[in-house]
């Protein structure tokens, strides 16, 4: 079985013929037969290739947390059975690797690579930013978690992710003034909760803290922010009816923190004001938030 899973792909007619969704469902049927009927082998063989290929099928049927994950799982498999190997598809993929066009995430990396650029010329032009560049995230963020405990990935899957569903959310947002918000809201909070995670994780600044607002309270300095910012609010419409282009770093901040306690104790809430143009603002507060994590904390 030494080559079984880069030499019989049977998944990949379904991914030529953009049938993402199905080629992800039987790949992933597939390999779980696989470890049912020979477990000990499954276990020894490489799977980096199927594992990969699922990833960018899952992410092109816009399922981007699968996709994220099973990028996440081939980087495993190549650490493992190739730990010297790193310019292996689901390593450059993972760090958003722009300058290789020769993997076959190339495009959804183009894709995410984009938005960041995005956020971080609308960060770079903020009161109170530390200036960050996609090269800083690289180096101090992206390639340094793959040197951490497997776990500790759950942030750049996390960060790549939420990227990769921001405009599929923001174009879905406007056909229908009615009903669930639950897709937004989820986005968002994940969002927020990526920003959380980045503080209570970062290398350089431990904190002791559980709570984002004692979080922010203990890492303000390194922050650069008010020591005591108010992350509360009346509402979800109000945090929305408050947004602005391009504001400073603390109101930034305390935007993300009033989205993250908000959302993260109730789904349900009157939306009135959230169309594509804030969706878009808000979602962004909450990118530049957590590059405002990375730039301060990370290097």
């Amino acid at each position: 079985m030494a080559e079984l899973f880069d030499t019989y792909c049977p998944y990949m007619p379904l991914i030529t013929g953009g049938l993402y969704s199905q080629a992800v469902d039987e790949g992933l049927t597939f390999l779980k037969e696989m470890k049912r009927f020979a477990p000990n082998e499954y276990e020894r063989t490489p799977k980096g290739t199927p594992f990969y290929m699922l990833g960018i099928a899952a992410s092109l049927s816009y399922d981007f947390q699968t996709g994220t994950f099973l990028f996440d799982e081939a980087v495993a498999e190549d650490l493992k059975h190739q730990p010297n190997r790193y310019n292996a598809p689901a390593l450059l993929t993972m760090q958003l690797e722009d300058r290789d066009p020769k993997h076959a995430a190339y495009p959804i990396v183009m894709h995410v690579v984009a938005k960041i650029d995005a956020a971080l010329n609308s960060y770079n032009g903020r009161p109170g930013c530390q200036h960050l560049t996609l090269d800083d995230v690289r180096k101090h963020f992206l390639s340094r978690v793959l040197a951490e405990q497997p776990h500790v990935r759950t942030l750049t899957t996390t960060f790549i992710s939420f990227f990769l569903e921001w405009n599929y959310r923001s174009e879905l947002i406007e056909l229908s003034e009615a009903g669930s918000r639950e897709p937004f809201f989820m986005h968002l909070f994940r969002g927020c909760l990526l920003f959380e995670s980045l503080l209570k994780t970062n290398p350089n600044k431990s904190t002791t803290n559980l709570t984002l607002g004692g979080v922010l309270t203990e890492l303000s300095a390194g922050l650069g922010i008010p020591a005591q910012l108010k992350i509360s609010s009346g509402s979800f419409d109000e945090i929305v009816q408050s947004l602005m282009p391009s504001q400073s770093m603390d109101a930034t901040i305390q935007c993300t923190g009033k989205t993250r306690n908000t959302l993260g104790h109730n789904l349900v809430w009157a939306a009135a004001s959230l169309d594509a143009a804030k969706y878009n603002l808000l979602a962004e507060n909450i990118a530049v938030s957590c590059l405002h994590a990375i730039s301060c904390l990370y290097r």
